[in-house]
């Protein structure tokens, strides 16, 4: 429902990362996000003059793996199937929905990206413009490819009518992404990584997500909150994140890496810290290393 009412948040255009825990048994964690294009390459791309990827290009477009991840994450531990889960939202789209404050404000501030795409006009641009707050808004395009997906399970939206439309459109405008990269994408079942912060695990995914980033928190763990400077607790949480963060975390995938540890416990917390105590100037931290 979300990918309806709010879409310029979330949708089917996206990924999807899930941790689910049950009673008794390890978290278990699923990584729903799209690869690149397998024609894909780094020599491709500086061939174009590309040094970098902006937000807005379409070489950032990679395959949607919320789809399949929902089937997934439903197959595995839901209670009901993908096509139940997804009539709510078939409602939403093809009856209507009020838009709320803070999505008609989000939609006005994208409205030049918006007119500047001919499928974002056509389809999320009314008369030319962006709903106001409390107008009714229907996505009728939307509603029917989720009922297709509704009526013909997930591999509907990979191989097919939809996979194809989407990478004609992207192909016009220079994607590396073709049919067969949509065929072949499957999520995958992975195990979380872990700290502990004050007797306290922290649990996250990890890479290619965000999730090691967050796990900074175990630099914190030798402060006593209410004892500690806010100027050194700051200093060594922002540094231990902008040093300790790789400038971009890899698609496991894809880049051979050393495995990924499933724990960044006190070794890491250690090193980290060695040079931040409460009493540290700010930039006096060293470079943490996950050793886990």
């Amino acid at each position: 429902v979300l990918g309806v009412v709010e879409p310029q948040m979330t949708g089917i255009g996206g990924d999807c990362f899930c941790m689910l825990h049950v009673p008794g048994k390890p978290v278990w964690g699923y990584n729903g996000s799209g690869r690149a294009g397998a024609r894909a390459s780094l020599n491709a791309l500086i061939a174009q003059g590309i040094r970098s990827i902006a937000s807005h290009s379409i070489h950032a477009v990679t395959v949607p793996g919320a789809i399949d991840a929902w089937a997934a994450i439903l197959n595995a531990h839901g209670r009901f199937s993908l096509s139940r889960a997804l009539d709510p939202a078939i409602r939403y789209a093809e009856s209507g929905f009020p838009v709320a404050s803070r999505v008609a404000w989000d939609w006005a501030w994208e409205i030049e990206k918006l007119r500047a795409d001919t499928g974002a006009t056509r389809h999320f641009l009314f008369q030319g413009g962006a709903p106001a707050e409390g107008d009714i808004v229907r996505l009728p395009a939307l509603a029917q490819t989720l009922a297709t997906i509704a009526e013909n399970g997930p591999r509907a939206f990979y191989e097919g009518p939809i996979a194809d439309e989407i990478v004609a459109t992207i192909a016009a405008r220079g994607s590396f992404l073709i049919a067969e990269d949509f065929v072949r994408h499957r999520g995958e079942v992975v195990a979380p990584i872990a700290t502990n912060y004050r007797g306290l695990d922290v649990l996250e995914l990890p890479p290619n997500s965000q999730g090691l980033t967050a796990l900074v928190l175990g630099v914190l763990s030798p402060f006593v909150l209410f004892q500690s400077s806010p100027r050194s607790i700051r200093s060594a949480l922002s540094d231990s994140i902008s040093r300790s963060r790789p400038r971009g975390l890899p698609m496991p995938y894809v880049i051979p890496t050393s495995p990924t540890p499933t724990s960044c416990g006190p070794p890491f917390q250690r090193y980290s810290t060695s040079t931040s105590r409460p009493d540290s100037p700010v930039g006096s931290t060293r470079r943490g290393a996950c050793r886990g």
